[in-house]
């Protein structure tokens, strides 16, 4: 009986310890779209979901350029997409949605030019917001 709850614990700790996860990079917007600067852009939220345009709550994830998720689940297909905010808490429209089936192992890391990767489209100031979002 010990050996068959040893042999249990075993085959379940990678998958609790190991969790996969992925990671998202993008391209900070340097200038509005009347080619001012853009001075006041403050962070990002990311969005993940499990269908194709439907996402849970954000996360706020500051002024970076690249994003950890973790915590996913080998053999699910998860969707991301990307809003940017300014200092005034207006957010930009979603990014392009992407996507990525988890596979057993996958581990994501910033550094290892592997992200996914989103690209940024300028801010309208004329209207105070932002408008568009990623392209």
């Amino acid at each position: 009986m010990k050996l068959f709850i040893i042999l249990i614990v075993f085959l379940l700790w990678p998958r609790t310890v190991f969790a996969e996860s992925v990671s998202l990079r993008w391209d900070a917007p340097t200038t509005n779209t009347d080619d001012t600067p853009l001075t006041d852009l403050a962070g990002f939220n990311i969005y993940q979901g499990t269908e194709t345009g439907v996402y849970g709550s954000p996360v706020d994830v500051g002024y970076t350029l690249c994003y950890l998720v973790t915590g996913l689940t080998a053999g699910i297909t998860y969707y991301f997409a990307a809003t940017a905010y300014d200092e005034s808490a207006n957010e930009s429209n979603y990014s392009n949605e992407v996507s990525k089936l988890i596979a057993s192992g996958d581990v994501g890391n910033c550094s290892d030019g592997n992200s996914i990767h989103f690209n940024w489209k300028n801010r309208y100031k004329s209207t105070g917001g932002f408008k568009g979002g990623f392209q």
